[in-house]
């Protein structure tokens, strides 16, 4: 009989820690959500607003592709390749970062980004370029002006990314033109000392790419 008694009030104690951890774990989780309206009301009141940022980068042989997930890592933000991007919808983005390659003196896929600027209108938007050419390249500036006309200037930050050359992963026509420029550029009577060097530096793979070159991308997402 005294055996019974104990189990009955063993089992009333066990209930009773049951309903007060229910309980304590139910508070918990109010006083969780209490602090999240409370904080989402003081933005609110405030008038703080968080930007949403996201990558979309195209990439050919994986140097646009490193720089883009870089820079994903370091803004905690999305990060989508073209492909898929280009079904999605992006109206819940404030800030649009495009990364892609160089290609013969342009940036490969611009036209698409360019397209989508009209609807981008009230977004912040930013084009970043990779390339064999080091960011130290003095003819570099010229061409990133030309990638966009006067007025697109105004409305997209553009940057420059060094990256290299993989020629195992080009696709035959990219390999066959590169090995076309190179053999030119060899060929060319009276070459500088710097076109020597070109010559030499883009005949073969290499790869002289560095995550220090997102920084300032990074300083202007975060402005």
């Amino acid at each position: 009989m005294e055996s019974r008694r104990n189990q009955m009030t063993d089992c009333r104690i066990k209930r009773i820690k049951k309903i007060s951890n229910a309980f304590y774990n139910s508070s918990v989780i109010m006083a969780i959500l209490s602090m999240i309206v409370y904080y989402c009301c003081d933005m609110e009141k405030n008038n703080i607003i968080i930007m949403k940022t996201v990558v979309i980068y195209n990439s050919q042989t994986g140097f646009t592709k490193r720089y883009a997930g870089w820079i994903s890592e370091e803004l905690s933000c999305e990060c989508f390749e073209l492909k898929a991007a280009k079904n999605m919808d992006f109206k819940d983005y404030d800030k649009i970062i495009f990364g892609s390659w160089a290609c013969a003196g342009s940036i490969s896929k611009i036209k698409w980004f360019k397209g989508k600027m009209k609807n981008w209108a009230n977004k912040k938007l930013a084009v970043f370029c990779v390339g064999g050419s080091p960011n130290e390249n003095p003819e570099l500036e010229k061409a990133m002006k030309s990638w966009f006309n006067e007025e697109e200037h105004k409305k997209v930050a553009v940057f420059y990314c060094q990256g290299g050359f993989d020629y195992d992963k080009m696709s035959l026509a990219s390999r066959l033109m590169m090995k076309a420029f190179v053999s030119a550029l060899k060929a060319k009577k009276d070459q500088s000392e710097e076109e020597k060097a070109m010559a030499k530096m883009i005949s073969k793979s290499y790869d002289i790419s560095d995550k220090k070159y997102i920084q300032p991308i990074l300083e202007w997402a975060e402005k």
